[in-house]
């Protein structure tokens, strides 16, 4: 993924540099730094959230038996 990322950038900013255009080259800088640095939101983890394992849920987990009483 970082080398697909390091392609990626490299030719985005080349096509940027010989076509005027500043969004693709601010694209392909993005690319670029995420390959140097090795981050981006793809791989192990990438998107998890943090969770904390002695903190309880909000939400009980047991259930509970519910009765319904219809009104006509």
């Amino acid at each position: 993924m970082r080398i697909l990322r390091l392609a990626l950038g490299v030719f985005m900013t080349v096509q940027a540099i010989s076509g005027s255009d500043f969004l693709l080259g601010m694209l392909g800088l993005i690319l670029l730094l995420q390959a140097f640095y090795n981050v981006g939101c793809c791989g192990t983890y990438g998107c998890d959230i943090n969770q904390s394992p002695g903190k309880q849920a909000s939400v009980p987990k047991s259930t509970e038996d519910i009765t319904f009483e219809e009104v006509k």
